[in-house]
């Protein structure tokens, strides 16, 4: 059962000795499990022109996205990616694996409140969405059984966030905190580098796990890396104690009770199976394919 797969993922894991910089501490997972599938990233293959996301039509319509494979490799697409681009911008709202020459519906948020205008006929690859909107994404999912997310709540919480890191946006775009504050979060990237056979990472900020990704295979991480840690510095530049000493039996705890979630089924719109996580204090989902989870996502319920 993929259930069973995603429990003896977790459990396989070996928390690495923290990396800590001005209020974020990261702790290392290594796994001897990596999964021999091979797929792209979406990062790889986009530029190419071999894959491409759209608007589903010309008027487009704000929860969904088509994303069209014209390769002969599987792509993955990971949630909390974010789309930048056509009418606005985009977030994913749960892992995708599209097939080689398929086309699918895939589900996203928008976080660019204030623009309803076409800049491009494509989306390139942006940053990623900080871990508390992820998580956000993950409970909705869980209430509802679906990959949707409840976008009037995603647009308050990124005006809040763009507020709270003062930032200035004419369209409440999430983008513009990573245009405007770059060279803040090089830093965290420069100090923050992981061991190249992680797999993934549990993120401690303010005392408190802010997320958990992992991958099947430790070069997906060492991809996603730049964009992802970014996302956590993000959230670290406006946390309240940056200070805080990494616990690491926070971190066993949390996965050991990830490790213990139950699981249910979502609708998958490609290949794959995906399911949401649920837990004490851990909520999350796991994309499956080939008998081995291609990424988890977690975070902690508030």
């Amino acid at each position: 059962m993929n259930a069973d797969i995603i429990k003896d993922f977790i459990e396989s894991i070996t928390i690495g000795d923290p990396l800590c910089h001005e209020g974020l501490a990261v702790f290392p997972l290594t796994t001897e499990r990596v999964c021999a599938y091979d797929h792209l990233l979406l990062e790889e293959i986009l530029p190419s022109g071999g894959f491409k996301i759209t608007e589903t039509s010309e008027s487009g319509s704000v929860p969904e996205l088509i994303a069209v494979n014209g390769t002969e490799s599987a792509v993955l697409l990971v949630d909390g990616e974010e789309l930048v681009g056509a009418k606005q911008n985009r977030i994913l709202n749960a892992s995708v694996l599209v097939g080689p020459g398929a086309a699918v519906k895939i589900p996203v948020s928008c976080v660019e409140q204030g623009r309803w205008e076409y800049r491009s006929p494509n989306f390139s690859a942006g940053m990623y969405a900080p871990s508390f909107l992820r998580a956000s994404t993950a409970r909705e999912s869980g209430r509802t059984r679906s990959a949707r997310a409840n976008q009037r709540r995603v647009w308050r919480d990124v005006a809040c966030f763009l507020r709270n890191s003062k930032i200035q946006s004419s369209t409440g775009a999430l983008n513009d905190l990573y245009e405007f504050r770059g060279p803040d979060f090089e830093a965290y990237e420069q100090a923050l580098p992981l061991p190249e056979e992680a797999c993934g990472f549990v993120a401690v900020i303010d005392g408190r796990v802010a997320g958990c990704d992992m991958f099947a295979r430790p070069d997906a991480l060492r991809r996603k890396w730049p964009r992802l840690v970014r996302a956590l510095a993000a959230e670290a530049l406006v946390s309240r104690d940056r200070t805080a000493r990494p616990d690491a039996s926070l971190v066993t705890t949390f996965l050991k009770h990830a490790a213990a979630a139950a699981t249910e089924p979502l609708t998958t719109p490609g290949l794959g199976q995906l399911l949401h996580l649920q837990g004490q204090g851990v909520t999350g989902a796991a994309l499956v394919h080939k008998d081995a989870p291609l990424h988890v996502s977690l975070f902690a319920q508030q």
